[in-house]
């Protein structure tokens, strides 16, 4: 192979007699992983290797997708595939996203983040579920590094066929506090409504 073409990075995977499994597409090889993981030197497009012009390919964008929260809010997810991270936006807003990395043919999702001021109106749950619509239809396995995305494929089953057998063990439900305790006098109050009634005295 050294006739000086370029080479794009799957044409770099078998040159580099790599044993790992390319993606269906190579626009799925993730941007400049030949460097990094298969023949460990820094190269960058433009560059040369064994005769060969690299030529590093981005991946394709998996789209984007409506999502409505449990308050009626709707917003956008989209994949922003230069940057590796779904954002969710409200108009020209960003107000949350999720990062995330290619492996194999498999979306391996980073924490959820939702801006301050758009919490707890169910943002984050209308993200994930939009992340993982837009995931599904592009035909890749999920990989939840995400407690929370994790937790809310455990709760939402129709999504757990999307995460191979050997990454299910990361399903696990989320601890959430638990709601407050009466004050104390509440708690009096209804102990001496209860001893009352017993006693007959509550007429």
């Amino acid at each position: 192979m050294g006739d000086g073409r370029r080479l794009t990075s799957a044409e770099t995977y078998r040159a580099a007699g790599a044993r790992t499994t390319l993606p269906a597409r190579p626009a799925e090889v993730a941007r400049n992983i030949l460097a990094r993981n298969v023949i460990g030197l820094e190269l960058n497009e433009g560059q040369t290797w064994k005769g060969h012009l690299i030529v590093n390919e981005s991946p394709l964008s998996m789209g984007s997708i409506e999502r409505s929260a449990h308050d009626g809010l709707t917003m956008i997810i989209a994949d922003q595939a230069q940057d590796d991270r779904f954002e969710t936006t409200k108009g020209d807003q960003v107000i949350g996203w999720q990062p995330y990395r290619r492996y194999r043919n498999h979306i391996v999702l980073m924490a959820t983040e939702v801006d301050a001021q758009w919490r707890d109106r169910g943002v984050s749950s209308a993200m994930i579920a939009g992340v993982l619509a837009l995931i599904r239809k592009a035909g890749h396995g999920v990989i939840p590094r995400c407690k929370i995305t994790a937790d809310y494929i455990l709760r939402h089953p129709e999504y757990r066929d999307m995460v191979p057998d050997q990454y299910q063990g990361l399903l696990r439900p989320v601890s959430r506090p638990r709601a407050p305790a009466a004050p104390d006098s509440e708690r009096l109050n209804e102990a001496f409504r209860i001893d009352a009634f017993e006693k007959g005295g509550d007429d």
